[in-house]
């Protein structure tokens, strides 16, 4: 039984192994930074409480953790559970004629039941 902030041991998914070489060059420092700067830093927390304001203020000290985290999923092919939780989808943006391109469209994250 889970009760208050306990949380329930759930199964991984696996995904395919990519080649370390490849992990490398496509999760890389200076990626994450870019990502974490590019969240409206003043929108809701999400499902595990973070505001995003937070990320941005701590990328210092939070980066090199997650540039290794991320390797190591895409290495071992291991995602969590919890990650799966939530559906990211992709919604036009309004006025754009063409939508062909990923600035053409606005991400949001659904959790899924």
């Amino acid at each position: 039984m889970v009760t208050g902030m306990e949380v329930a041991p759930v199964a991984a998914h696996c995904a395919k192994r990519l080649d370390g070489r490849v992990v490398a060059r496509v999760v890389t420092y200076g990626r994450v930074v870019w990502a974490i700067d590019s969240f409206a830093p003043y929108k809701s927390p999400r499902m595990d409480g973070i505001f995003l304001a937070l990320l941005q203020e701590g990328w210092r000290v939070l980066v090199p953790y997650l540039v290794t985290t991320f390797h190591a999923c895409l290495a071992t092919g291991y995602i969590p559970a919890i990650w799966c939780q939530v559906k990211v989808v992709f919604i036009p943006k309004p006025g754009g004629n063409s939508h062909g391109g990923p600035k053409d469209f606005r991400p949001t994250s659904l959790k899924d039941h």
